[in-house]
């Protein structure tokens, strides 16, 4: 599931370089992504 979110992410900022993600600095980037990769780290199947 990580692996499926960064590589979408390098391929939309790096490769297609859509403008709603290719022209965030790094630190709104991070900022952005943090909590999702969060959630999918930290995610318990059954607890909800």
């Amino acid at each position: 599931m990580i692996s499926t979110q960064l590589l979408g992410i390098a391929l939309t900022r790096y490769i297609l370089r859509l403008p709603p993600i290719a022209a965030l600095d790094p630190p709104t980037l991070i900022a952005t992504l943090t909590p999702v990769l969060n959630q999918i780290l930290t995610y318990t199947a059954g607890a909800h």
